[in-house]
């Protein structure tokens, strides 16, 4: 897999708006070359490592989350 260029990066992310998260998924993978239907039949863990390796090499290896804590309030 390589990585995708910007414009086809761009174009995927901008139809992905109106696509499900799964269909959301395969848009993205497929930007970088790889056929859709190859990505379907991946199992859900090689997918999903691919998106992380897709976005690590686009914006870098670290991903900031928050979360909401309940006995914090």
């Amino acid at each position: 897999m390589h990585t995708s260029g910007d414009a086809a990066l761009l174009a995927a992310w901008e139809a992905g708006r109106r696509q499900s998260p799964p269909a959301r998924a395969l848009s993205l993978l497929a930007s970088t070359g790889v056929e859709t239907a190859t990505l379907a039949n991946w199992p859900l863990g090689r997918r999903d490592s691919a998106l992380l390796d897709l976005r690590a090499a686009r914006f870098g290896p670290r991903i900031t989350g928050l979360t909401h804590c309940p006995a914090c309030g």
